[in-house]
């Protein structure tokens, strides 16, 4: 995973607006899930400085198209 923290950049530009979970492939389904889950982390973070919030990496990495 290298040596830099995760941050809100590290996640993909996945949305519920463009998400077809019909049409998707399970692992991008998965990712994109994640992604969504651990960017309304990160907000709730941002509200909330005085609690510590842990997140893991998805196990295989998967881009959007």
């Amino acid at each position: 995973m290298g040596d830099q923290p995760l941050g809100p950049e590290s996640y993909g530009d996945f949305n519920l607006e463009t998400l077809d979970p019909e049409n998707t492939p399970a692992p991008v389904l998965y990712q994109a899930i994640k992604n969504l889950g651990d960017k309304a982390i990160w907000k709730l973070s941002e509200k909330h400085p005085d609690v510590d919030f842990s997140m893991c990496k998805s196990v295989f990495p998967v881009e959007s198209t």
